[in-house]
């Protein structure tokens, strides 16, 4: 039994028949002893472990639980590479591969002729190809991983204009995160100038786009390399017996 101090309007407040009503009185918890300090400004607890339901005359009034924070499971490392020519996708992986470990998905190599947005930078008839890793990776690596990449690109570009870009993201279970240093609506900073965008989400048993989306990963293609790569992953996670 623990005293709830907090405004009258609280779900935890006991209202009483007796003339004393809006006093805090003892309030019993039908799981466990709420072993936090009640902070009646934030409705917050010190304790993280804190679990409470409330009883009003014999009725559930509510029921308060405090999230335990925790590492999020490892995750399957991908890069998008677009270049003028398949050499430079070869080129790239050794160096990716030295840093990251063996390559376990390489998609067939697509045109990639979605847009012309890099026509000026890198030329046409672009050649596209993904690459996924078998090392796991923890998904607080992506902005490191990001910056990293980019190093990459700088260090093919010829006379001030790249040679191949590169894309780092991951798949988990129930998306495709891709990395950028653009900024927009839908992405989230995660430091050093890189953002992370949600390009895909996995539901009914595929993955599926976005409004926000770029056409190309909307294709089936690129969906059904993808899918293949999540089902590897899946396969790891249950050797790991990671949850």
């Amino acid at each position: 039994m623990d005293y709830l101090l907090s405004k009258k309007s609280s779900p935890f407040y006991h209202r009483s028949n007796s003339p004393s009503k809006g006093v805090a009185r003892p309030v019993e918890s039908a799981e466990r002893p709420f072993r936090g300090s009640w902070c009646p400004h934030s409705l917050a607890w010190a304790s993280r472990y804190a679990s409470i339901t409330a009883y009003d005359g014999g009725r559930v009034a509510a029921r308060c639980a405090v999230g335990l924070a925790k590492e999020h499971r490892p995750v399957k490392l991908i890069v998008g590479m677009f270049a003028p020519g398949e050499e430079l996708f070869e080129a790239a992986r050794s160096e990716l591969e030295e840093v990251y470990g063996p390559v376990d998905h390489a998609s067939p190599v697509w045109p990639f002729d979605y847009t012309i947005y890099y026509a000026q930078e890198f030329g046409e008839n672009l050649l596209r190809q993904f690459l996924s890793f078998s090392q796991l990776i923890g998904p607080g690596k992506l902005a490191e991983i990001k910056l990293y990449t980019n190093a990459l690109e700088q260090e093919h570009s010829c006379q001030g204009r790249r040679q191949i870009n590169l894309d780092p993201g991951y798949i988990d279970l129930s998306k495709l995160v891709l990395a950028t240093t653009k900024n927009h609506q839908h992405r989230i900073y995660l430091g050093q100038g890189i953002y992370a965008e949600v390009t895909l989400r996995y539901t009914q048993k595929s993955f599926r786009p976005w409004e926000w989306t770029y056409p190309d990963y909307r294709t089936e293609h690129y969906i059904d390399f993808f899918n293949e790569v999540r089902q590897t992953y899946l396969e790891q996670l249950r050797k790991l017996e990671v949850p």
